[in-house]
Protein backbone atom coordinates (compact mmCIF):
# COMPACT_ATOMS: atom_id res chain seq x y z
CA UNK A 1 0.00 0.00 0.00
CA UNK A 2 1.77 3.14 -1.21
CA UNK A 3 -0.95 5.07 0.94
CA UNK A 4 0.32 6.36 4.62
CA UNK A 5 -3.06 4.98 5.92
CA UNK A 6 -3.90 1.48 6.35
CA UNK A 7 -7.89 1.63 6.89
CA UNK A 8 -10.55 4.45 6.18
CA UNK A 9 -13.46 4.01 8.45
CA UNK A 10 -17.20 5.36 7.05
CA UNK A 11 -19.28 5.13 10.10
CA UNK A 12 -22.85 5.51 9.95
CA UNK A 13 -24.14 9.10 9.49
CA UNK A 14 -21.56 10.18 7.09
CA UNK A 15 -22.60 12.71 4.49
CA UNK A 16 -22.84 10.76 1.45
CA UNK A 17 -24.24 14.01 -0.85
CA UNK A 18 -19.94 14.07 -2.06
CA UNK A 19 -20.21 10.50 -3.02
CA UNK A 20 -22.89 10.96 -5.30
CA UNK A 21 -21.53 14.45 -6.42
CA UNK A 22 -17.91 12.80 -7.08
CA UNK A 23 -17.12 10.14 -9.15
CA UNK A 24 -14.24 9.70 -8.74
CA UNK A 25 -14.66 9.12 -4.73
CA UNK A 26 -15.47 4.98 -5.84
CA UNK A 27 -12.55 5.10 -8.13
CA UNK A 28 -10.16 6.40 -5.39
CA UNK A 29 -11.62 3.86 -2.69
CA UNK A 30 -10.88 1.20 -5.34
CA UNK A 31 -7.70 1.95 -5.90
CA UNK A 32 -6.90 2.48 -2.31
CA UNK A 33 -8.11 -1.11 -1.75
CA UNK A 34 -6.97 -2.59 -4.48
CA UNK A 35 -3.35 -1.65 -3.39
CA UNK A 36 -3.53 -3.23 0.04
CA UNK A 37 -5.81 -0.47 1.92
CA UNK A 38 -8.17 -1.73 4.62
CA UNK A 39 -11.96 -0.01 4.11
CA UNK A 40 -14.68 -0.43 7.13
CA UNK A 41 -17.88 1.07 6.53
CA UNK A 42 -21.08 0.61 8.48
CA UNK A 43 -25.08 0.69 8.01
CA UNK A 44 -25.84 4.24 6.33
CA UNK A 45 -22.37 4.03 4.51
CA UNK A 46 -23.26 1.46 2.41
CA UNK A 47 -23.39 3.60 -0.71
CA UNK A 48 -19.61 3.95 -0.64
CA UNK A 49 -18.96 0.03 -0.45
CA UNK A 50 -22.19 -0.24 -2.85
CA UNK A 51 -21.00 2.29 -5.28
CA UNK A 52 -17.16 1.24 -5.08
CA UNK A 53 -18.20 -2.51 -5.35
CA UNK A 54 -21.53 -3.16 -6.34
CA UNK A 55 -20.75 -7.04 -7.12
CA UNK A 56 -20.22 -7.85 -4.23
CA UNK A 57 -22.78 -7.41 -1.26
CA UNK A 58 -27.04 -6.96 -2.53
CA UNK A 59 -28.47 -4.72 -0.25
CA UNK A 60 -32.21 -4.46 0.49
CA UNK A 61 -34.39 -2.60 -2.21
CA UNK A 62 -33.52 -0.56 -5.33
CA UNK A 63 -29.64 0.02 -5.90
CA UNK A 64 -30.13 3.20 -8.03
CA UNK A 65 -32.50 4.72 -5.10
CA UNK A 66 -30.20 5.88 -1.91
CA UNK A 67 -31.38 4.85 1.09
CA UNK A 68 -33.43 1.68 -0.04
CA UNK A 69 -31.40 -0.47 2.21
CA UNK A 70 -32.95 1.30 4.99
CA UNK A 71 -35.33 -1.26 6.49
CA UNK A 72 -34.43 -2.74 9.36
CA UNK A 73 -36.15 -1.61 12.81
CA UNK A 74 -34.97 -0.78 16.20
CA UNK A 75 -34.27 -4.08 17.46
CA UNK A 76 -32.20 -6.56 19.64
CA UNK A 77 -30.77 -9.72 18.01
CA UNK A 78 -28.59 -12.61 18.46
CA UNK A 79 -26.19 -12.70 15.40
CA UNK A 80 -24.29 -16.33 14.69
CA UNK A 81 -20.62 -15.91 14.61
CA UNK A 82 -19.40 -17.65 11.77
CA UNK A 83 -15.92 -16.44 11.03
CA UNK A 84 -13.05 -18.59 13.15
CA UNK A 85 -11.25 -15.71 14.16
CA UNK A 86 -14.60 -13.26 15.58
CA UNK A 87 -15.27 -16.62 17.37
CA UNK A 88 -12.30 -16.53 19.22
CA UNK A 89 -13.04 -12.94 20.35
CA UNK A 90 -16.71 -13.37 20.92
CA UNK A 91 -17.43 -16.43 20.88
CA UNK A 92 -20.29 -18.57 18.96
CA UNK A 93 -23.02 -15.58 19.12
CA UNK A 94 -22.67 -12.27 19.75
CA UNK A 95 -25.75 -10.00 21.35
CA UNK A 96 -26.39 -6.80 18.64
CA UNK A 97 -28.35 -3.68 19.52
CA UNK A 98 -29.59 -1.83 16.62
CA UNK A 99 -30.55 1.61 18.47
CA UNK A 100 -32.23 2.93 15.74
CA UNK A 101 -34.80 2.05 13.09
CA UNK A 102 -33.82 2.31 9.34
CA UNK A 103 -30.66 0.57 9.54
CA UNK A 104 -28.97 -1.13 5.91
CA UNK A 105 -30.08 -4.27 5.55
CA UNK A 106 -28.25 -6.93 3.37
CA UNK A 107 -30.09 -9.45 0.94
CA UNK A 108 -27.36 -12.12 0.22
CA UNK A 109 -23.59 -11.47 -0.88
CA UNK A 110 -20.52 -12.68 -2.28
CA UNK A 111 -18.67 -11.83 0.26
CA UNK A 112 -17.32 -13.87 3.00
CA UNK A 113 -20.41 -14.05 6.20
CA UNK A 114 -19.26 -12.83 9.60
CA UNK A 115 -22.25 -12.67 11.46
CA UNK A 116 -25.75 -13.41 10.05
CA UNK A 117 -28.95 -13.28 12.26
CA UNK A 118 -32.24 -12.79 12.44
CA UNK A 119 -34.10 -9.06 12.37
CA UNK A 120 -37.06 -8.03 11.37
CA UNK A 121 -37.73 -4.82 8.50
CA UNK A 122 -40.24 -2.56 7.20
CA UNK A 123 -41.07 -4.36 3.11
CA UNK A 124 -41.79 -0.77 2.49
CA UNK A 125 -39.22 1.57 4.60
CA UNK A 126 -40.11 4.58 2.83
CA UNK A 127 -43.85 4.51 4.62
CA UNK A 128 -44.05 4.43 8.74
CA UNK A 129 -47.48 1.69 8.25
CA UNK A 130 -45.63 -0.23 6.31
CA UNK A 131 -46.08 -4.02 7.36
CA UNK A 132 -42.84 -5.76 8.81
CA UNK A 133 -41.00 -9.29 7.98
CA UNK A 134 -38.35 -11.28 9.63
CA UNK A 135 -35.63 -12.74 7.47
CA UNK A 136 -32.18 -14.23 8.35
CA UNK A 137 -29.51 -12.83 6.69
CA UNK A 138 -25.57 -11.33 6.56
CA UNK A 139 -25.05 -9.01 9.53
CA UNK A 140 -21.07 -8.45 9.00
CA UNK A 141 -19.46 -9.35 6.10
CA UNK A 142 -15.62 -9.15 4.25
CA UNK A 143 -14.58 -9.70 1.00
CA UNK A 144 -10.59 -8.89 -0.80
CA UNK A 145 -10.10 -6.87 -3.63
CA UNK A 146 -6.70 -6.54 -4.63
CA UNK A 147 -4.29 -7.06 -1.78
CA UNK A 148 -6.84 -4.57 0.26
CA UNK A 149 -9.81 -5.97 2.40
CA UNK A 150 -13.18 -4.47 2.77
CA UNK A 151 -15.23 -5.02 6.00
CA UNK A 152 -19.37 -4.12 5.99
CA UNK A 153 -21.17 -4.51 8.81
CA UNK A 154 -25.20 -3.36 9.33
CA UNK A 155 -24.72 -2.10 12.84
CA UNK A 156 -22.87 1.09 13.82
CA UNK A 157 -20.59 2.14 15.97
CA UNK A 158 -21.96 4.57 18.97
CA UNK A 159 -24.06 4.37 22.12
CA UNK A 160 -25.73 1.38 21.96
CA UNK A 161 -22.90 -0.83 20.82
CA UNK A 162 -22.44 -3.86 22.98
CA UNK A 163 -19.20 -5.44 24.00
CA UNK A 164 -19.38 -8.01 21.37
CA UNK A 165 -20.42 -5.16 18.69
CA UNK A 166 -17.19 -3.41 19.95
CA UNK A 167 -14.44 -6.46 19.77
Amino acid sequence: NTSPYGIIFLNCGIDESWLLNNAGVATNLQGFVSGGGSLYASDWSYGFVETSFPNEIDFYGDDTQYGSPFAGLQQSTTGIVLDPGWQNLVGSTAALTYDLGGWSTIVSTQAEILVEGSFTYAIDPTNIFSPTATDTAPLAVRFDTGAGTVLFTTFHNEQQVTVDMAI
